[in-house]
C-alpha cells in the first residue's frame, strides 16, 4: 500500500469525527497522518497520528502527491495513462470499503508457501516402487494388461470357438444298487475327519395371520373344484380298475407335463436347449422320497436328461430294498438314462463341485399328497431336516418347484406337518392330476401369501369316465387344452 504515501485523504473515523491530512506511512493496516486536522477544528494542527485500519468507516482523495523530478524523462505512454487511473480505481475501491489496508511481508507469504521443489527431492522413487512389487503377488496373466492384447490373427478356416472347459461329469458315477453300502462306508470314512460345515436349521419367522376369506384357484375365468387327497387316491383307483390306466402310465404322462414346464422355466424357449449351445447344460436337483412325489420326480428327472439337461438324484431311502416298488423301478430307468444318484448332503456337495453346470432348479419330491414327514423317524428324518435347509439357503440361485405340495406341510390341512420340521421354500407349486383343497388351506391359515407360490397343474391322463361317479361329477371339466400344463391363479 506503499503508493499511497502522499497523498491527502480525509478518513472518516467509525467512531468519531472525520479528520484531514497527509499520508506519511502505512504499515500493518495501520495508516499514519501528518499535518492533521480535525473537521470542525481547524485551528488544532497534529503533527502526527496514526489509526488503525479498523478504526476506518471510509476515505476520501483530496489531493496527489507531487511530482519528483527524475532524471530519466522518459516515461513509457502506457504505463502513464495506467497511472493516471490508478488514483480513480483506488478511490472507487476506497468508497466501496473492499480495501485491504495490510501491508505483507513477501518474505512471511513464501515461507508459509509448500516448497515442491525441495520436498520432491525427498521422494525416493525407486525405494517406493520397489516395496510395490515386493507387495504385488497378482499373476501377471490376471492383469488387464494381459486381456489387452492384440489377438492372434486367424485364417478364414480357423476361425472356431474354442471347445469348453470339460468338467467331470461323466466320470460321476450313482450309487444304483450301491446305495446301501456306498453310502454307509463313505459316512464311516468321514467321521473321523473334521465335519462338513453345518446348516443351521432354524425355522423362518412366519407371520401367520388365519384370513376368514376363501381363497380359490381360477384357470382363465373360471374357479376350478378343489380335491381331497382321499379323492385322488380314489380316482386313481377308478382309473386303474375301470380304465387300466395305473400309477406308472399315469406317472408317464405326468413326467411329460412336468419337464415341458420345466424345460420352460430354465429358459427352453431361449433356444438354450438346441445344439449350437456351447455353454455347460442346465443342471436339476431331484430331492426324492420314497412315495408318488419321489417316483414322479425320477420320471421327470428321466425326461429332462433326454432332453439334454444334466440331473442328480439325491435319494432319502439308503436301504435300496426299502424303496417303493414303483420308485424302485423309476430309479432304474434314471440311472440307464444317465441321471446321477447321491444318498447324503455330503455326496451331493462333492458331485455338485466336480460339475461346471451351476445348479438351478431343485424339484422337491420329498413328502407328495399321500405321506407325511411324521412318518420319518431316526437318520431319514435328521436328513430330511438338513436337506430342506441347505435347499432354503440355496433359493436366491436355485429356486425350488413342489410337486404338489411343499415338503414340510400337512396334505390334508395345509398346516405345518411339525414344530421341529422347517418348510421348504417352494417358488413353484405343479399339482399332478387335479388340485389339492391344502393350497386355498395354506393361505388361508397364513403359510403364504398371494404371490409366494406359482401355480401349475400337470396333466396327468385321468379319464374323463371316472368323473362320472356320483361324487366326483364336480370334476367333470376340461381342464387342458393344448398343452399338458395350465398356469392357476390365486383370488380371493
Amino acid at each position: 500500500m506503499s503508493q499511497f504515501v502522499g497523498y491527502t485523504l480525509e478518513l472518516i473515523l467509525k467512531d468519531g469525527p472525520s479528520i484531514k491530512g497527509v499520508v506519511s506511512k502505512i504499515e500493518d493496516k495501520d495508516v499514519t497522518l501528518v499535518d492533521a486536522i480535525f473537521t470542525g477544528k481547524e485551528e488544532n494542527l497534529i503533527h502526527e497520528i496514526t489509526f488503525s485500519g479498523k478504526a476506518i468507516k471510509d476515505l476520501i482523495v483530496f489531493g496527489l502527491p507531487p511530482k519528483k523530478k527524475d532524471k530519466k524523462q522518459k516515461v513509457n505512454a502506457a504505463s502513464t495513462v495506467e497511472s493516471k487511473k490508478a488514483p480513480k480505481k483506488k478511490k472507487e475501491e476506497a468508497k466501496s470499503g473492499n480495501v485491504d489496508w495490510g501491508a505483507f511481508s513477501v518474505e512471511k507469504i513464501k515461507s508459509e508457501d509448500f516448497d515442491f521443489a525441495s520436498n520432491l527431492q525427498k521422494f525416493d522413487k525407486n525405494e517406493v516402487f520397489r516395496q510395490l512389487s515386493e507387495s504385488d503377488n497378482i499373476d501377471a496373466s490376471q492383469r488387464l494388461v494381459g486381456h489387452n492384447k492384440i489377438k492372434t490373427k486367424y485364417d478364414n478356416t480357423e476361425m472356431v470357438l474354442s471347445k469348453p472347459s470339460e468338467d467331470d461329469w461323466e466320470s460321476i458315477h450313482s450309487d444304483g444298487d450301491k446305495t446301501s453300502s456306498s453310502q454307509k462306508s463313505s459316512q464311516k470314512s468321514h467321521s473321523s475327519e473334521a465335519p462338513i460345515k453345518q446348516i443351521a436349521i432354524q425355522k423362518p419367522a412366519r407371520n401367520l395371520t388365519p384370513s376368514n376369506t376363501g381363497f380359490q384357484l381360477i384357470c382363465g375365468k373360471e374357479v376350478l373344484p378343489l380335491c381331497t387327497p382321499v379323492q385322488l387316491l380314489e380316482i386313481e383307483r377308478i382309473a386303474g380298475e375301470t380304465f387300466d390306466i395305473d400309477f406308472a402310465l399315469m406317472t408317464e404322462n405326468a413326467s411329460r407335463g412336468l419337464s415341458e414346464l420345466v424345460i420352460n422355466i430354465l429358459g427352453g424357449n431361449t433356444g438354450r436347449f438346441s445344439g449350437a449351445n456351447h455353454n455347460a447344460p442346465a443342471l436339476v436337483l431331484l430331492l426324492v422320497g420314497n412315495n408318488r412325489s419321489g417316483a414322479r420326480a425320477l420320471a421327470l428327472g428321466r425326461q429332462l436328461v433326454n432332453h439334454g439337461v444334466r440331473v442328480i438324484s439325491n435319494m432319502i431311502t439308503e436301504q435300496i430294498q426299502d424303496l417303493l416298488p414303483m420308485v424302485k423301478k423309476q430309479l432304474d430307468m434314471f440311472t440307464k438314462f444317465g441321471g446321477k444318484t447321491t444318498g447324503s448332503l455330503r455326496q451331493l456337495q462333492t458331485v455338485l463341485t466336480k460339475t461346471e453346470s451351476p445348479l438351478e432348479l431343485i424339484v422337491d419330491g420329498l413328502q407328495g399328497y399321500d405321506s407325511s414327514l411324521n412318518d420319518l423317524f431316526g437318520e431319514e428324518l435328521d436328513k430330511v431336516k438338513e436337506l430342506i435347509s441347505w435347499c432354503n439357503s440355496q433359493t436366491e440361485r436355485a429356486s425350488i418347484l413342489s410337486i404338489d405340495v411343499p415338503a414340510g406341510l400337512d396334505p390334508s390341512t395345509g398346516m405345518e406337518e411339525s414344530p421341529d420340521i422347517v418348510v421348504i421354500e417352494s417358488r413353484w407349486i405343479a399339482s399332478i392330476g387335479l388340485p389339492l383343497n391344502l393350497i386355498s388351506n395354506a393361505y388361508r391359515f397364513g403359510y403364504a401369501k398371494r404371490g409366494d407360490w406359482i401355480h401349475y397343474l400337470i396333466d396327468s391322463c385321468i379319464p374323463k369316465g371316472v368323473f362320472k361317479q356320483g361324487n366326483l361329477k364336480k370334476f367333470d371339466r376340461v381342464w387342458f387344452t393344448n398343452k399338458s400344463h395350465e398356469a392357476l391363479e390365486v383370488v380371493v
